[in-house]
């Protein structure tokens, strides 16, 4: 089957780790004996155009095989904003010459795979609409999760929801959010998870017990929460220490709350963590948490549970799809005194928690096989 993805976001040089879970789902459709290609349109701020990143990227349409993947960018900016009509409809004609590029290059797919529908989703709509080629739309966007869109925004999701030959929610908590947009049928098909790499470490013995965050950081990640349940904690027990990876415009308040507590010693700031390292940073940790106030999914816990660390996550609308009481503890959002609590309990009991099944359970099932299996039923449904 020839299938081509259409990214919201994809990574770049400037941003290698950007959107990489679409990259490793289409690494994943490939390594299933897929043929799949890639159409995407770059936006860049406008506030970082000077000489050097305009003579790298000057709207210039590019052809390349990345990593086995058939991949077609224009290298641009955003001059119009991506969130109005203007914008929008610039970035629906680039992506509609890139596909049509593309079917010159590389053949006719037969199916699109949307990923976010705004604004892939009416990208693909213009597609269908011109060419008779079906998509289908799998969402993962928070602003829909919290029903925080704006009038334009309503009309154009309803309009690709409404078009798209099949839907699917990366969690069920979102799929009751894409009813607001649509009647049409939508199923639930996780995140594939790149597991290569996450693995049980085998260097298990430290001195202090290690909490873990990674994360973007920004305010909905809750990263002073943790840092103030970590301050409670420390009072009762000397023997800890938080690892915090990721950048962010969160970074400088993250800071200052270390500064405030006096925890340089023992809370530590790892900056972007690649993903080349990160299996090495979550293998050698003790537990894993993040306190989101919203998740559509949450890759990350599950690349935590891959190495068989336990997880403290909150009910914030992805974690409670596929969280058990055998993979740690599930809180409310916003409760300070329920993570210090369960982050104690983890502390104590720790033993409890057997890595070997934990990191078995989500490869099994988040691995490429099973999730790949689900997408081409809903391919099949639509070609067939």
């Amino acid at each position: 089957m020839h299938i081509l993805i259409l990214p919201s976001g994809y990574p770049t040089k400037e941003e290698p780790l950007r959107s990489i879970f679409f990259k490793e789902q289409a690494l994943a459709l490939k390594a299933g004996q897929h043929k799949v290609g890639v159409i995407y349109s770059e936006t860049r701020r406008i506030t970082n155009i000077n000489y050097k990143n305009l003579k790298r990227n000057h709207f210039q349409i590019t052809f390349n095989n990345e990593d086995g993947v058939n991949t077609v960018r224009l290298h641009g900016w955003n001059i119009l904003m991506m969130r109005n009509f203007l914008g929008v409809n610039l970035w629906v004609k680039q992506t509609l010459s890139l596909y049509e590029k593309y079917v010159e290059r590389y053949g006719k797919p037969d199916i699109i795979h949307v990923h976010c529908g705004l604004y892939g989703g009416l990208a693909a709509k213009v597609i269908k609409d011109k060419y008779s080629i079906p998509y289908v739309i799998t969402e993962h966007s928070s602003i829909i999760l919290n029903n925080s869109l704006n009038d334009y925004n309503k009309q154009v999701l309803t309009v690709a929801y409404n078009n798209a030959d099949k839907l699917i929610s990366v969690g069920n908590k979102l799929k009751c959010s894409m009813k607001n947009y649509t009647n049409n049928d939508i199923v639930v098909v996780p995140n594939i998870v790149n597991t290569d790499g996450f693995k049980v470490s085998k260097e298990y013995k430290r001195e202090k017990f290690r909490f873990l965050t990674v994360a973007y950081l920004k305010k909905n990640k809750r990263i002073d929460l943790v840092i103030e349940a970590f301050t409670k904690l420390k009072e009762k027990h000397n023997n800890i220490e938080l690892y915090i990876g990721g950048d962010g415009p969160e970074k400088t308040n993250i800071q200052g709350l270390i500064d405030k507590h006096n925890l340089n010693e023992y809370v530590h700031l790892l900056g972007e963590v690649s993903r080349k390292d990160l299996p090495k940073v979550m293998g050698n940790s003790d537990c894993f948490v993040l306190p989101s106030m919203y998740e559509t999914f949450g890759v990350v816990y599950i690349e935590a549970l891959a190495c068989g660390i336990p997880i403290i996550a909150t009910r914030c609308g992805g974690p409670e799809d596929f969280f058990n009481e055998n993979l740690g503890y599930m809180i409310d959002v916003d409760n300070l005194n329920e993570l210090c609590n369960v982050m104690e309990n983890i502390l104590i009991n720790n033993s409890k928690f057997d890595r070997n099944e934990i990191s078995e359970y989500v490869k099994n099932r988040f691995g490429r096989k099973a999730i790949v299996q689900e997408l081409e039923k809903v391919y099949n449904s639509i070609i067939e």
